[in-house]
């Protein structure tokens, strides 16, 4: 293995520059899957890809992100990109190669109360897991039915595809389908080790490396509780791995429901059942639920219900009702959770004994922050449910959002709720001094029928984004002028010892 390192560096041009576009022409037998995982390309690609989540080009500014258990963040990454990504390179085509041990962190649920838990990865370990997970994709793909909606790539999956086809059966049926929906209890810290190494055999009989790089995963050492263990069941939460396993060890259940014609679809671990039949529900449910527990799973009994024909229904942040798609509560939970923290009410004077003209002043103040904020919020795609826009069939839940934000800001001036808080405070202010609305927002979107883009969000608020951009490049000013004079002073150094030619 050593002299095949040696050869294939030699090949590869490692000892001299990692940035030799073409992959090595390996002389040993190995995969066509392994040599695309390791090439340079592709590694190149999943850090592209990890940075771009992390990074805004406009601003020139990095993101929040969480380092793993080496320290190394972003910017020690691209410090020195070229060694960086060669030792991830080297790191695969080594014979030893076990991962960096992982940390759990516990991210807060929206149910309250209850905790997520998230392993932080090594930024090392996640561009090579990346790059094995672009490599994956591609080759997994051919298994996978049309019931699958997660983690895929193209127009024809995602949430917003899957909630167009239950619209689509609902509206084929008149709504009159009886509904199955449940959830896999703990999917990813339930998944069968050694099942997924066996179904991963049969899959890739002849790519032995990548089988040995997925059992490193899956056996990657976690800290828990100040102890160092090495988990028997389950695969890593947070990973790029961990969303291609979690559609490829239950796609012989999408076989299965494809073949039997069910109106069945899933995401990750997400279940529905559609049917007009009441029996052939009752046969598709216990049929889910035997070929769960062949894989080790079980559904969870609170999250596993049953609606008659016509009963409302939520899936994937949806609200399904009378043939039409509405926001969901657990979005509409998030929008009000974003607006609490928006307009808390401590964070102005209290106006409560002042006059109209002062209270419009602080109105308008308030507007503006505002409209920021839902700029900023809807511009770069932070709440999921934004996407539905075009989705969504009427414009009641935008309604009760935008009169729940006025209510809010009524209550952040005056300080006491009270019906008369609306006759202080009327309706027409907000329109005279500039509140854009969220319904205001989907009828715009509606009228074009596709989600208007990042320059679009900014023309319907006005100048008022362009001040949010400006307060984070303001926020970021230092490091812009020393990243520009560092700049500066390469271009002297390269001109002062002749690499640069002046005509």
């Amino acid at each position: 293995m050593a002299a095949f390192r040696r050869r294939s560096q030699a090949k590869a041009g490692m000892g001299k520059s990692f940035s030799i576009p073409a992959s090595p022409p390996f002389k040993v037998s190995l995969g066509k899957l392994f040599a695309q995982i390791v090439s340079p390309e592709n590694i190149r690609e999943a850090y592209r890809l990890i940075r771009e989540k992390h990074y805004d080009p406009y601003l020139q500014y990095y993101k929040k992100f969480a380092s793993g258990i080496d320290g190394v963040d972003l910017r020690d990454f691209d410090d020195n990109l070229e060694a960086q990504l060669k030792a991830c390179r080297d790191f695969l085509l080594a014979e030893d190669r076990p991962f960096y041990p992982q940390i759990l962190r516990k991210v807060p649920k929206d149910t309250p109360g209850k905790f997520r838990e998230i392993y932080l990865v090594a930024l090392r370990d996640k561009v090579m897991q990346k790059a094995m997970a672009l490599s994956l994709v591609e080759r997994f793909e051919k298994l996978y039915y049309p019931n699958l909606f997660s983690y895929r790539n193209g127009r024809s999956y995602g949430t917003i595809a899957a909630a167009r086809r239950v619209r689509k059966l609902l509206q084929a049926h008149d709504g009159r389908l009886f509904v199955y929906k449940t959830d896999i209890a703990d999917y990813f810290d339930n998944i069968d080790q050694g099942r997924l190494l066996d179904m991963l055999r049969e899959a890739l009989p002849d790519e032995p490396e990548v089988r040995g790089l997925v059992r490193q995963f899956v056996h990657q050492r976690k800290f828990w509780d100040g102890h160092l263990i090495s988990p028997i069941r389950g695969i890593p939460a947070g990973s790029s791995l961990s969303t291609v396993f979690a559609n490829f060890y239950l796609w012989p259940l999408d076989r299965e429901m494809f073949r039997g014609d069910y109106h069945y679809l899933r995401y990750g671990d997400d279940i529905l059942l559609l049917d007009p039949d009441p029996a052939r529900i009752e046969a598709g449910s216990r049929r889910i639920a035997e070929v769960l527990a062949g894989h080790g799973l079980s559904s969870s009994p609170h999250k596993t219900l049953r609606k008659a024909p016509g009963e409302a229904f939520e899936y994937l942040g949806y609200r399904f009702a009378e043939g039409k798609i509405h926001i969901g509560s657990v979005a509409m939970g998030r929008f009000k959770q974003w607006a609490y923290e928006q307009l808390v009410v401590d964070r102005y004077r209290d106006y409560s004994n002042k006059t109209d003209e002062e209270r419009r002043a602080l109105l308008k103040k308030i507007i503006l922050d505002i409209n920021t904020g839902l700029a900023a919020t809807l511009g770069l795609r932070q709440l999921p449910w934004v996407r539905a826009f075009p989705l969504v069939d009427d414009d009641s839940r935008f309604r009760r959002m935008d009169a729940f934000i006025k209510d809010r800001i009524r209550l952040a001036i005056l300080r006491r709720p009270s019906p008369r808080n609306r006759r202080l405070i009327p309706e027409a202010w907000f329109r005279e001094l500039g509140y854009k609305s969220l319904t205001g927002a989907y009828h715009r979107i509606l009228r074009r029928r596709s989600l208007a883009p990042y320059r679009g969000w900014r023309r319907y608020f006005g100048t008022n984004f362009e001040m949010f951009l400006q307060g984070r490049e303001k926020k970021e000013g230092l490091a812009r002028k020393w990243a520009n004079l560092k700049g500066k002073l390469r271009y002297v150094r390269q001109a002062l010892n002749g690499e640069i030619k002046f005509d």
